[in-house]
């Protein structure tokens, strides 16, 4: 039997409602290679276990699960997940998105064959809400845009490619060391964000202007949209900057100043709490207070630390 070409990464909590149509969108794909479906079920307490059980029994050669005992977040079964990806190529879909063009792997694969020097693909997706409607443009939280390259000079601004469905790209697994992975493995990072920005360092991702896929956005339940929408993120945002220059550094060598955009994030949160006194805004300005507070210290530390350096050298 053909070795597994392309890995398609998917994670899912209680989405009975959608999860059939994701997987139903991957399973409708013309391909004449060998893929395989791996799913993370985050203990899903609606059907969205026996849905994903079903599916896995009619295609064995294709549908891995792996059921959590426990719900161990969105992160976490992420990690777990991509640890069982090995295709040479990773392709993307939440259970609560799907595919709508039968030829996109295909189509994306065969791209990244003839074209060694791109590290990956991604494309434009509708964003739709959970009726599957067009959100209007203030809702939209990726909107569609011409094809272009996406590259280092992008993830070093820390930008993102788009959104995450789109993706298929080489398995960063096999390129980057042993020390690099687990270092990825283990950065507390916005998933769909650490992924972006690794393959930016890594080289070039041509972003396609065709429409293939619809994500929504789900501004109920359990979603991630509905955890952080019209939530105060000031604090989120401010732990994925510092955590974000901390992973390129390590990782790729590359040493960021984010000390403008951390001073803009406590400006943000601190002028919230003086709008809007409300309980979370005042929580999350302490917060970032205490943060920043801490990360100008190290800062200092580190400065008169080069300093001493400097000067026994001398």
């Amino acid at each position: 039997m053909d070795e597994v070409l392309v890995s398609v990464r998917m994670i899912t909590y209680n989405q009975e409602q959608y999860i059939a149509k994701a997987i139903e969108s991957i399973l409708n794909q013309k391909v004449d290679f060998r893929y395989e479906l791996v799913i993370g079920d985050d203990a899903s307490t609606d059907g969205t276990a026996a849905i994903v059980d079903l599916y896995q029994s009619k295609y064995p050669d294709i549908i891995k699960v792996f059921h959590r005992k426990t719900n161990i977040g969105i992160r976490e079964n992420n990690r777990l997940v991509m640890q069982e990806c090995y295709g040479k190529y990773i392709a993307v879909l939440e259970g609560d998105d799907f595919w709508d063009y039968d030829l996109k792997l295909k189509t994306q694969v065969e791209y990244l064959e003839s074209h060694k020097n791109v590290i990956g693909t991604a494309h434009n997706v509708y964003c739709i809400d959970k009726w599957g409607h067009r959100l209007v443009k203030r809702y939209v939280d990726f909107p569609i845009q011409k094809r272009h390259i996406y590259n280092k000079y992008h993830a070093m601004r820390f930008e993102q490619i788009g959104h995450t469905s789109s993706y298929v790209y080489r398995n960063f697994r096999y390129i980057l060391s042993e020390k690099q992975w687990d270092e990825f493995l283990r950065c507390d990072l916005n998933w769909d964000f650490k992924v972006s920005l690794t393959l930016g360092m890594l080289g070039k991702v041509v972003y396609f202007d065709n429409i293939w896929g619809y994500r929504r956005r789900l501004f109920g339940g359990d979603s991630w949209t509905a955890s952080t929408f019209r939530h105060n993120m000031n604090m989120c945002h401010f732990h994925n900057y510092v955590e974000a220059q901390r992973y390129l550094k390590i990782v790729f060598g590359v040493d960021i100043d984010i000390s403008k955009i951390l001073f803009e994030i406590f400006h943000s949160a601190n002028m919230l709490a003086f709008k809007s006194p409300v309980k979370e805004n005042i929580v999350v300005a302490f917060d970032v207070n205490m943060a920043y507070a801490k990360y100008l210290l190290k800062t200092v530390k580190e400065f008169w630390s080069s300093i001493c350096a400097d000067k026994i050298h001398d």
